[in-house]
């Protein structure tokens, strides 16, 4: 494990993926027109409240053009989301993309929940979880 993620506390948060096809994926995994939080800005909260040391972005079965749904989730929440998911926790963008950066593991290789769950507990020992 990294040093610096030592100064975090030994919590982990999941981002439960989402296939990319599915109807209302930015909803389900970001907001709603009404306000209601996704997937990803509640973990977001979650691991920035608690101080967590490592964010799991599950990978599910699905892709775009090659990039798996933890990669491409990931990508959205630093990219075109940023701005938006650091006002909801208080941070600036920079702080969070670093981070972000910093605490997360994007899984690229499971496609299973059961399988994540597996790779989460080895995740979690190795960052001292």
């Amino acid at each position: 494990m990294k040093k610096e993620l030592l100064s975090y506390k030994p919590v982990g948060i999941l981002v439960h993926g989402c296939h990319l096809e599915a109807t209302g994926w930015n909803k389900i995994l970001f907001n709603d027109k009404d306000g209601r939080l996704g997937r990803v800005p509640i973990a977001i909260e979650e691991a920035i409240d608690k101080q967590a040391r490592l964010i799991f972005w599950g990978t599910g079965a699905s892709e775009k053009n090659g990039v798996k749904e933890s990669e491409y989730t990931f990508n959205r929440a630093l990219g075109s989301k940023l701005d938006s998911l650091a006002s909801n926790v208080n941070k600036t963008p920079e702080d969070l993309d670093d981070y972000l950066r910093r605490v997360s593991y994007i899984d690229k290789k499971t496609q299973k929940q059961y399988v994540d769950l597996y790779v989460i507990m080895n995740r979690s020992s190795s960052h001292r979880l």
